[in-house]
């Protein structure tokens, strides 16, 4: 019995985790100006059952949601994914010590900001190694 492989997109794939379904819309259009491909998810639980189907080349998570929140889904991802993890990019309104320490103990790449813009998401990406198609 074959197991199914993850699907490769032909552009780059980022994971928009936030439980405010306007973030969400708002953070999808950024990203997908940026030659991105998005998928959105309301939530850490769907966030991790579509790691388990698609490989993303990077997740951008709220911080700040209900159940499990957005610190706690990096140190899942990366638990669950190892070495293939992507880089998780936090979001949050609140940029106080403690949380952006958690959230860098957990794995996160880069703490942005909200409200963020386009320009903000096209230099953490370069910063990172990303692919950006504008601005």
């Amino acid at each position: 019995m074959t197991t199914p492989s993850k699907t490769q997109p032909s552009k780059p794939l980022a994971l928009v985790v936030d439980d405010d379904p306007s973030v969400r819309t708002a953070v999808q259009y950024m990203v997908s100006s940026l030659g991105w491909e998005t998928q959105t998810v309301p939530s850490a639980a769907e966030a991790l059952k579509q790691l388990k189907i698609r490989h993303f080349n990077a997740v951008i998570a709220d911080v700040a949601m209900e159940g499990v929140d957005g610190i706690e889904l990096c140190r899942l991802i990366h638990q669950e994914c190892g070495q293939a993890a992507p880089l998780v990019f936090m979001l949050s309104g609140y940029m106080d010590s403690a949380t952006r320490n958690a959230a860098a103990k957990a794995g996160a790449k880069a703490f942005l900001r909200k409200p963020i813009g386009t320009l903000e998401f096209a230099e953490a990406f370069r910063n990172h190694g990303l692919p950006c198609t504008h601005p």
